[in-house]
């Protein structure tokens, strides 16, 4: 089993890169939404990616 990365929840890079805690992502497109770690990942200081984008829920059913 994988696992993500190690880092200590009281360190800068831990808010950041949350999407690599998962193997897989599943989320609707949205053209806004193509970075996993956000547009600007060096810029932030905590997720602006995947961790967000999926915490909508959107339903992914009839989608095709």
């Amino acid at each position: 089993m994988a696992t993500g990365a190690k880092f200590a929840p009281d360190e800068w890079i831990y808010h950041r890169l949350s999407f690599m805690d998962k193997q897989l992502w599943v989320t609707r497109y949205h053209p806004n939404e193509m970075y996993p770690e956000g547009k600007f990942p060096n810029r932030s200081a905590q997720d602006k990616g995947l961790g967000q984008f999926s915490k909508d829920n959107e339903s992914l059913d009839n989608q095709g």
